[in-house]
């Protein structure tokens, strides 16, 4: 018997059978949000998320990463060296 090996894309948790998961998929600046099931679970861009406490953090990345319309790189996947002010916070640009 093969067994299918689950790990959430937010905080690293292994799927069990009582979890509740999730997948999210990204396209063109969105994002869908599906129950567990289906083929799409096996899809190499699919987000797999353990609950729904990583669903609303991965849902907050992906508005901080596409707010006012512009497309940040993914924090996992990239450092940004974005200007910080005295208290260490990153200096946003006026509106």
């Amino acid at each position: 018997m093969i067994k299918e090996t689950v790990i959430c894309d937010v905080c690293g948790a292994g799927k069990n059978e009582a979890n509740h998961w999730f997948m999210a998929f990204e396209d063109k600046g969105t994002v869908r949000l599906a129950a567990w099931g289906g083929l799409n679970r096996k899809r190499a861009s699919t987000k797999h998320l353990c609950g729904q406490s990583c669903v609303h953090r991965y849902v907050d990345d992906f508005l901080a990463r596409h707010s006012l319309g512009e497309v940040l790189p993914d924090p996992a996947e990239a450092v940004q060296d974005t200007p910080t002010d005295e208290t260490g916070n990153q200096e946003m640009e006026p509106l």
